[in-house]
């Protein structure tokens, strides 16, 4: 299922670029002990929970839910941390200013909140299919179930951080 999500999102430029958006993040936090010590505090301070960012990757199973829902959740400690990153004018203050750019463009919130809203009953759907006493009726009940939830379900959970 993750193999044909991504082969899915490399057919969408604006979901490609919001995904390399999200590694991007990984990628600025991860490899900074410093870095990452001001997005915690920032966390704490703004949503008074810590989570870690994860690393999306194309092989691991339906690991973009986990990585999209910290974004998500977290939206605007990640913007403050980003601010306070590029104010330092330290190193990777550059490139804390473009991911800044990128995470407040329009279309990134949306694709943030549309995937969000498509990936989480996947992962759901995931969880249920790996269970020990899943069986094939049941299998394709759930399956079912949640591609009517995702096509009909034309609401997007915006975070009220977003607006």
């Amino acid at each position: 299922m993750q193999l044909a999500l991504v082969r899915a999102a490399e057919h969408n430029p604006a979901v490609k670029r919001v995904l390399a958006v999200i590694n991007k993040l990984y990628a600025m936090f991860k490899h900074s002990p410093k870095r990452l010590a001001v997005l915690e505090s920032v966390q704490q301070a703004v949503d008074v929970t810590c989570h870690k960012l994860i690393q999306a990757g194309s092989t691991r199973w339906l690991s973009y839910d986990g990585s999209i829902s910290v974004v998500h959740k977290h939206y605007a400690a990640i913007c403050l941390s980003l601010e306070s990153i590029y104010a330092d004018a330290a190193d990777l203050s550059c490139d804390a200013g473009g991911l800044l750019l990128e995470l407040r463009d329009v279309q990134t919130l949306h694709f943030i909140c549309v995937l969000q809203n498509i990936f989480q009953p996947l992962a759901r759907l995931s969880r249920a299919l790996q269970m020990q006493d899943a069986n094939i009726s049941t299998s394709v009940a759930l399956v079912k179930a949640t591609i009517k939830g995702i096509t009909t379900s034309g609401t997007i959970q915006y975070n009220t951080a977003f607006v």
